[in-house]
C-alpha cells in the first residue's frame, strides 16, 4: 500500500510539472498541391520593445529557419506589433502583408530594416501576416485585443 501512494505521488507531481510547461508552437507551410514544403518551430522568450517597454514572455514569437529568425511581438497586441527579421538579405525584395481572416488584403508593408513597426488599424480579432523575405515566406496569425 505504501509503494502505492509513493507510485500515485510521483505521477501526480510528474503530470502537474509537465502541465505547468508550455511547449512550443509547430507551424508549417504548404504549397498549392497541399505538400509540406516547410516546419517551424515557435520559441516563447522574453525581448525589449524597441520603446523600451517590457514584452512578457508569452507575447514574444520567434521562429528560427537557417540562419534566419524571425519575430513578432507582442502578440496578442492593442493595435502595433513590431517584425523583427534578422539578418535581413542583401538582395530581393522583403515585404509583408496583413490580411483579415477572410484573406482580405489590408496593408502591404516593405520592409526596410531589421525592426519594422506594423499598425493594425482594424477592429479586434485575428489577423494574417504573410512575411516574404527572398524566396521564403513565414505566416503568422496575429490577435488584436
Amino acid at each position: 500500500m505504501k509503494y502505492i501512494f509513493t507510485f500515485l505521488f510521483f505521477v501526480v507531481a510528474l503530470t502537474a510539472r509537465v502541465e505547468c510547461q508550455s511547449p512550443p508552437s509547430i507551424s508549417f507551410d504548404y504549397d498549392a498541391d497541399g505538400n509540406m514544403t516547410a516546419q517551424y518551430v515557435v520559441v516563447i522568450k522574453s525581448a525589449e520593445f524597441y520603446d523600451d517597454t517590457v514584452v512578457d514572455d508569452e507575447e514574444f514569437f520567434k521562429v528560427e529557419e537557417g540562419d534566419r529568425q524571425i519575430a513578432v511581438y507582442p502578440n496578442p497586441t492593442k493595435g502595433r506589433i513590431v517584425v523583427g527579421i534578422t539578418p535581413l538579405p542583401a538582395s530581393g525584395r522583403s515585404y509583408m502583408q496583413l490580411r483579415d481572416v477572410e484573406g482580405k488584403l489590408l496593408q502591404t508593408i516593405e520592409i526596410m530594416s531589421e525592426q519594422t513597426p506594423v499598425e493594425i488599424t482594424g477592429a479586434s480579432g485575428v489577423y494574417l501576416l504573410h512575411i516574404y523575405v527572398g524566396s521564403d515566406v513565414s505566416k503568422w496569425k496575429i490577435v488584436k485585443e
